[in-house]
Order: C-alpha cells, then sequence, then structure tokens
C-alpha cells in the first residue's frame, strides 16, 4: 500500500524510498496542494515580488508572448543552460531526488501527474481589479473566455521552497514541454508555459532549471504510469496517519 500524495508538498522521491519533507511549522502552511496533517488544500504566505502589466510578467518591457518578448526569453534560456530532457531522462533525475514541478491547474493535476510530482501552478485565476486587471479580463472576454488567468505570484518563491537545501535542481513539465532550438517545424522555438515558467524562475535566481520535452502529453503517450488525486473522507476516530494509508491511483495509460 502506498499514501496518495502530492510530492511537493510534503514528499519527495529518493532511491527506493520517501523522504518526508516539512508542511508545517509555527511560522507557515502548506507549501503548494496537498496537506496530509490538515487534508486540505492551502497556499503558502510569501513575500513575492512586485509584477507589472496585465499578464504580471514583462520581458524588458515586452508581452512574453509577443514575437520579441519569446525572442529575448529563449536567448536568456539558451545562455543559462535550460536544458529540455526526455521523459526517461526526467525518471533518471527524479530517482536521484530532482524536485519535478507540474505547472499546470490544480484540476488537470489532479486528474493525473507524473508520480511524485508537486503541483504549483504558474498561472492562477485573475484577482483584483487594478487597471491591468481589468484589460486582462477585457481581453479575455472578447475571446469569449470568462475565467482568465494571470501569473502566480507565489510560483517563484514556492519552487524555492521545494528546492530548498537540494543541489539537482528542478524539472517543470506543462501539458506540451517546448522547443528552444530551430527546427524545421519550430524556426524560433516554440514557447510552452513551462519555459515561461523556467525563465520566471531564472529571474528570481534560480540556475538549475530543466523541462521536460513534450510535456505531460509525451509522458501520458509513450504508455508510463500517472497518478491521480483521490480525496479521502476521515471517517470518525480515523487519525490522519490511518487516512494517509491509502493505496495511491496509478492508472497505466496505452
Amino acid at each position: 500500500m502506498a499514501s496518495i500524495r502530492a510530492a511537493g508538498d510534503t514528499y519527495c522521491n529518493t532511491p527506493n524510498q520517501q523522504r518526508h519533507l516539512p508542511a508545517h511549522g509555527a511560522d507557515r502552511v502548506c507549501v503548494a496542494t496537498w496537506c496530509y496533517a490538515c487534508r486540505h488544500r492551502e497556499r503558502v504566505v510569501v513575500q513575492a515580488r512586485e509584477r507589472s502589466g496585465p499578464s504580471g510578467i514583462h520581458i524588458d518591457g515586452n508581452s512574453p508572448t509577443s514575437p520579441k518578448g519569446w525572442e529575448i526569453m529563449r536567448q536568456k534560456l539558451t545562455d543559462a543552460g535550460v536544458k529540455v530532457l526526455s521523459p526517461q531522462e526526467v525518471i533518471f533525475a527524479r530517482d536521484k531526488g530532482t524536485v519535478i514541478v507540474d505547472v499546470r491547474p490544480e484540476g488537470d493535476y489532479d486528474e493525473g501527474h507524473v508520480p511524485g510530482a508537486a503541483n504549483v501552478p504558474f498561472y492562477q485565476p485573475i484577482t483584483g481589479w487594478s487597471p491591468f486587471k481589468v484589460a486582462r479580463r477585457v481581453g479575455y472576454a472578447m475571446f469569449g473566455v470568462l475565467n482568465g488567468t494571470e501569473v502566480n505570484p507565489e510560483f517563484a518563491s514556492s519552487v524555492r521552497e521545494l528546492v530548498s537545501g537540494s543541489q539537482k535542481g528542478v524539472i517543470l513539465y506543462c501539458s506540451q514541454g517546448g522547443v528552444l532550438e530551430s527546427n524545421e517545424n519550430y524556426k524560433r522555438g516554440w514557447q510552452t508555459r513551462s519555459l515561461v515558467a523556467a525563465y520566471d524562475l531564472l529571474q528570481e535566481g534560480l540556475t538549475n532549471v530543466s523541462i521536460m520535452k513534450g510535456g505531460f502529453t509525451e509522458w501520458v503517450n509513450s504508455g508510463r504510469e500517472i497518478e491521480v488525486m483521490v480525496l479521502v473522507e476521515e471517517e470518525e476516530g480515523e487519525t490522519a496517519e490511518t487516512a494517509e494509508q491509502a493505496e495511491t491511483a496509478k492508472v497505466q495509460r496505452n
């Protein structure tokens, strides 16, 4: 029997065992998503750097999705040595203790994720009503999207918390992976959420950052095992330790 887990909150993988990471303390709450002690989701309260622009991130004054912004971002990612790792390379790194972070929304993570990965969403629903945020809401609404998103201001600090004390860095993945090098299909690379998230971490001073090639889509299409989140309701008189003994739901997809 294995514990249901979101590795980023309380566990990380080490060879043949799980090492417990502290999720609670006198001055902080759960790091990212799931906490065994309180059995619910919380966000860590941190001091995030000031952000600007409607999306919460600008690339030398350019939108991250603009051609100029992406070109600057791609060059900085390349100069910093950000690697694009195959799923098999991710497995090797995970088994040696490298932190794996799923940057997709919480709901996507719950439905299926790389075993042992933490969930720290890079984007979150738009909050507040500043002029920038109103403009962003309007922009989404023009395309029929009522629930627009912005950069999660706690993303970098939450990832930093996960990798604290580790020299093995972090591997990010989203749905698609992304491309840095030019090729026949992508003359200027291919921007994805995980690459934008990697750039954000570089701006925060984290340097040992990689992403997973093909993202979660390639992981699933290659028939690899996934984990899903299952809600365990504690019955009267049941302890948190007993609830933790529920089996992890693992699904083999072809």
